[in-house]
């Protein structure tokens, strides 16, 4: 579909947008949008009240790569927390169920621009009475700002104290709830470093759980996280947000430096220990790993996320009986918890799974989970290599090498692959993959 591109600045609602500047603008404020945010704006700005479906949305904006439907939800998502609209009583776009979406804020352009000369007039007495309330407004606000920022930012720190806990409890849905309060923490406090490295977090939980795309979070995380820094260069939980984001983009020596420097700074933080323990088991550091793990266990005992992090951990190094341990501690505080149910049930069918499972109906996981949508390459290479695939597993292990799936990091530690490991190809993709330098650094001095 061809459409005409929107470049000139047009009103929609109190706001202006300038499409060519990714740009948002309401009086003194300024809110720059990513480019593709921009454009699924500038779509449904061109057709003011109208629905837009999903479909042609995903035409226009990403016409030229395949996505899910995931990809324009999270636009749409980041557009109202731009506009600071709300999706339950849409000022500027509506969601229409089962169908798409449509800008419901009409564009409008200055009412003082269009009255006639003789309206003007008749108001000016009124604007000259104007401007003496104004005058005795900003004596009355000039005494109150001090009080009214220290109660902002009295309200960042509750709001930044809330969403911790609920990234604590280390689900998708906790971690979107999260990031919300974080998006209220920041409004009223743009300068919070604590607040920047926890939404950073957050979004990085829902990279991990799938809930949003690397390629679309990429950018967002970086920039919180390293503002965080910038504004507090001893800040922890900054540091390891940046480690973590090296990991994603497989920039190993930075994420070590990161980690590490967040261990030193905070030899408490529960965050940074964990996210440190899962960098030394991607490293095949193992016993490390172990340790450092211990220790935010040590640190925070009924941490869900600290406890989902050494599950994880020990289910990779076949330590399953502190693996289940750690799911059951969860369980018995929040017997609902969706990950850790479906975690321990993995390992208490993992031996069966493993033994039983025949190549026909590996192929026809493989076929569902493909149908599904948008899935990790490795995930799909290593399915096909448990059921003796091998070119497809091959193949497969190919796309997760281009869109630098950090899955791919586990075919170190996976038995599944060990009928691969004669084939040169396969050891070719080994040495594509993993902190290799930093690794070989540290068995060296050992």
């Amino acid at each position: 579909m061809m459409v005409m591109a929107m470049n000139r600045p047009t009103s929609i609602g109190d706001w202006e947008f300038s499409p060519e500047l990714h740009l948002l603008r309401r009086g003194d404020l300024e809110v720059r949008l990513e480019r593709k945010q921009a454009e699924v704006l500038a779509a449904l700005a061109r057709r003011p009240g109208e629905v837009l479906t999903r479909d042609e949305l995903l035409t226009i904006v990403w016409s030229d790569v395949h996505v899910t439907e995931e990809v324009l939800t999270n636009a749409i998502y980041e557009l109202r927390r731009a506009l600071r609209d709300d999706a339950r009583k849409p000022r500027y776009i509506q969601t229409i169920p089962r169908k798409g979406y449509r800008l419901v804020a009409a564009q409008e352009s200055r009412a003082l621009m269009t009255e006639p000369r003789s309206a003007l007039r008749s108001k000016s007495w009124l604007l000259a009475g104007a401007a003496a309330a104004v005058a005795l407004l900003l004596i009355v606000v000039t005494a109150a700002l001090s009080s009214s920022s220290d109660t902002s930012a009295q309200k960042a720190a509750a709001a930044t104290v809330r969403a911790e806990s609920e990234l604590d409890l280390a689900t998708g849905a906790s971690a979107i709830r999260a990031l919300e309060l974080f998006d209220q923490a920041l409004e009223l406090e743009p300068d919070s470093a604590p607040a920047r490295a926890g939404r950073a977090h957050a979004r990085i939980v829902l990279v991990s759980r799938g809930e949003i795309s690397h390629a679309f979070a990429d950018s967002l995380i970086e920039y919180d996280a390293l503002r965080a820094v910038r504004l507090d260069p001893d800040l922890a939980d900054g540091h390891a947000a940046l480690g973590i984001l090296r990991m994603l983009q497989w920039d190993w020596e930075s994420a070590e430096a990161h980690l590490r420097r967040a261990d030193t700074l905070s030899a408490t933080s529960a965050r940074s220990c964990s996210a440190l323990a899962e960098f030394l088991l991607l490293a095949e550091r193992p016993d490390e790993a172990r340790r450092m793990i211990a220790r935010a266990k040590e640190l925070a005992p009924d941490s869900a996320r600290v406890l989902m992090a050494s599950g994880f951990i020990h289910t990779m190094l076949r330590d399953d009986d502190i693996a289940m341990a750690d799911y059951q501690r969860i369980l018995r505080r929040n017997p609902e918890h969706p990950e850790a149910s479906l975690q321990l049930e993995k390992l208490a069918t993992r031996e069966a799974v493993e033994t039983d499972l025949d190549r026909d109906e590996l192929l026809r996981r493989v076929d569902v989970l493909l149908r599904k949508g948008e899935v990790r390459p490795a995930i799909v290479a290593g399915m096909f290599a448990e059921a003796g695939e091998t070119e497809r597993a091959l193949e497969w292990l190919g796309r997760a090498i281009e869109q630098k799936d950090l899955s791919l990091l586990l075919v170190r530690l996976d038995d599944r692959w060990e009928r691969l490991h004669s084939d040169p190809r396969f050891r070719e993709v080994l040495a594509e993959v993993g902190p290799r330098m930093s690794v070989a650094d540290h068995r060296n001095d050992s």
